[in-house]
């Protein structure tokens, strides 16, 4: 999936999400139904998307930290 939020820094994507995600829970409680807030949601989820992709980048995998195996496991 190809975004124009890719190119963005961490901190600008984190201030744009909190703004979108702000104006998208405004509309829907003022009473705007899932299908009239539709661009606004998928909005939302491709900020999202892109703030994860930028905090979290393909090469970095959890599980090979130290929290989160066993110290002791020589395996990676």
């Amino acid at each position: 999936m190809d975004s124009e939020f890719y190119g963005l820094d961490l901190d600008a994507l984190q201030a744009l999400y909190q703004e979108e995600s702000k104006r998208l829970n405004a509309e829907l409680l003022a009473g705007a139904t899932w299908d009239s807030v539709k661009e606004q949601k998928q909005k939302v989820v491709e900020i999202a998307i892109a703030l994860h992709k930028k905090k979290y980048p393909l090469h970095f995998n959890p599980a090979e930290f130290g929290s989160r195996r066993n110290e002791k496991d020589d395996s990676p």
